[in-house]
């Protein structure tokens, strides 16, 4: 969000600004690339460009999930970006590359990007994916260090731009997760 000093530097300037929120979802990643598309392509047709270049990312996502092998029970893991309660919630899009790595995520019924411990704890996820860097703080935060995921060595880190990418770098982070899950 721009301050409004800054809108209005832009606006003695004469440059536009359009402001077009983040996708939210999968249907959501139609609408935003739409947006974009229209604005920088023009009207009709670059939202439509835009609408299939997303339908695009999501197909070669749904590949992923294509060549996972089958689990009769389900599998759970989690992205935390942080020891102070910062995750993938069940909101956000990221949340869809969990998904498409064949995982359920642990903490989808959460929101708004932030989890408690008790939720963490209960979900106590198989697998734990983090930003690089994190999995050191993991091991030896208090009641992290307690999960199964962190005791057995099953923390992997993923590029924190690839799990907030709402591009081609969704397509990276979901190769990752599954990667590291069926090697």
């Amino acid at each position: 969000e721009l301050t409004e000093e800054q809108s209005q530097s832009f606006q003695d300037a004469g440059v536009t600004v359009v402001s077009i929120p983040a996708a939210t979802g999968r249907e959501d990643l139609a609408r935003f690339y739409g947006e974009v598309g229209a604005v920088l392509r023009g009207g009709n047709t670059g939202y439509t460009h835009g609408q299939e270049i997303a339908g695009d990312i999501f197909l070669r996502i749904d590949d992923v999930l294509r060549v996972i092998p089958e689990n009769s029970a389900p599998v759970t893991a989690c992205y935390l970006f942080d020891t102070q309660g910062g995750a993938v919630t069940g909101d956000q899009l990221a949340n869809k590359l969990i998904e498409a790595a064949g995982l359920t995520n642990g903490v989808y019924s959460s929101t708004g990007g932030q989890i408690d411990m008790q939720t963490l704890t209960i979900a106590n996820p198989t697998y734990i994916f983090c930003p690089i860097g994190v999995a050191d703080q993991l091991a030896a935060a208090e009641g992290y260090r307690d999960l199964t995921a962190v005791q057995e060595g099953r923390v992997y880190e993923i590029d924190e731009q690839l799990i907030r990418s709402q591009g081609w770098g969704m397509l990276d982070a979901a190769i990752a997760i599954a990667g590291a899950v069926y090697p």
